[in-house]
């Protein structure tokens, strides 16, 4: 708490500095533009702290400054890109704070202004990295509202960009990674619109990139991670289709890369999470092959990790919604195998932990649909034992759960 104070306090004396300074020379565009990003980079803190109002107060008056700035001199090159991280600042905002229309304006304000900027000086590299990112971001944004039309032609133009700066210099990682983030999103939307040819396509060249950089930077931790992520995407995509030899392969490469990682570096979470999910993601393999056993076997190396992450983590709700997932397949695994008891109980402590979850945040990744999950095998295991009263109570929660 004392650093954070620390910071709030010399954004504090930045900012009234910079107010003096401006006061005395009302001219000086570099006092104004710093002005405006002590302003936006406060609201960064506050909004890291969950203080939505006075994060909302930062952002908007960094961005009343960085246009007033512009309306008297709207050739500063710099000003324009300031403008544009601002907006980009105002519209994760806003899409966290659930303000759709005010986001998608920010992102589009932001992507207006980088492609011009790019277009104005095509052979300025960073205006071109930039264009990217707003794309790729605008891009994202539109597959959360299921746009995937729009977000589509936004990936294509942002990967064309990408490859292009990759292609002219492929010794730099910054641009093999974007390539490869956005290859990977490529993959998400074209999975959901229906083209799994294609999906497959962008997660395989997604996986080259990775696995090229985890070779050239073998000391990197973090590019090690990022290939061992594209194995386990890939394998659990293929999960459930016509290769699951290919997918338990690309699993178990994924779970030993992933295993290393989280005993060489026990206090990064994202590796014991991802590891977590690799095992959820081999066990869903062994079920669809019928093997029931191996599969609650590696359903239960997940529960154990992701147990002690919620232990370590209790305000952590998107760690708990994925635990209450593990538990709906041992509930499913135990139900395929004839073991309806132990499959009820399961299911039970998955009912209990994505309720509690859902109603303290509907909008968790996933939750809602877990608990569906939850209450459709609790329901069916409860009509094979001929309890159907019992089982009609989650036949109502599956309706009252319906996307609305």
């Amino acid at each position: 708490m004392g650093r954070q104070e620390d910071a709030h306090k010399e954004f504090r004396n930045a900012r009234d500095i910079l107010r003096r300074l401006v006061e005395d020379a009302p001219g000086s565009s570099k006092d104004v533009m710093l002005l405006a990003q002590v302003h936006s980079n406060w609201g960064n803190l506050h909004s890291d702290q969950n203080d939505r109002d006075k994060a909302q107060l930062e952002y908007e008056a960094a961005h009343d400054i960085i246009n007033r700035l512009l309306t008297s001199s709207p050739n500063l090159l710099e000003a324009r890109r300031l403008q544009a991280r601002i907006l980009n600042n105002l519209a994760i905002f806003y899409a966290e704070a659930g303000r759709t229309d005010d986001a998608l304006r920010s992102w589009e304000q932001t992507h207006d202004i980088q492609q011009k900027l790019a277009e104005q000086y095509p052979a300025v590299t960073g205006y071109q990295l930039e264009l990217a990112d707003a794309t790729s971001n605008l891009a994202k944004f539109h597959m959360s509202l299921d746009h995937g039309e729009f977000a589509f032609e936004l990936l294509k133009a942002a990967a064309a960009i990408q490859r292009k700066l990759w292609e002219k210099s492929p010794t730099i990682p910054e641009y093999s990674r974007n390539l490869a983030d956005t290859q990977h999103q490529l993959g998400i939307l074209l999975q959901q619109i229906g083209h799994p040819d294609s999906a497959r396509r962008e997660f395989e060249q997604e996986m080259a990139i990775r696995k090229r950089l985890s070779e050239d930077y073998a000391t990197d931790a973090n590019a090690l991670y990022e290939y061992a992520e594209s194995c386990r995407g890939l394998g659990a995509f293929l999960t459930a289709g016509p290769e699951p030899t290919e997918a338990r392969l690309l699993l178990d490469q994924a779970i030993d890369m992933l295993r290393r990682l989280a005993d060489s570096h026990p206090g990064v979470a994202d590796y014991r999470r991802s590891l977590a999910r690799a095992y959820n993601n081999l066990g869903i393999v062994y079920f669809h092959l019928g093997q029931y056993d191996e599969a609650m076997a590696e359903y239960q190396k997940a529960v154990q990790i992701q147990e002690q992450f919620v232990r370590e983590r209790p305000d952590d709700l998107e760690s708990a919604a994925e635990l209450g997932g593990t538990y709906v397949n041992e509930g499913q695994a135990g139900g395929a195998k004839g073991d309806f008891e132990a499959s009820l109980a399961r299911l039970a402590h998955a009912i209990d932990t994505l309720q509690t979850v859902y109603a303290s945040n509907p909008g968790i990744p996933r939750a809602r649909e877990f608990l569906r999950n939850a209450h459709m095998n609790r329901a069916r295991v409860l009509e094979k034992l001929g309890r159907n009263d019992e089982a009609e109570s989650s036949r109502k929660a599956l309706i009252d759960l319906e996307p609305k």
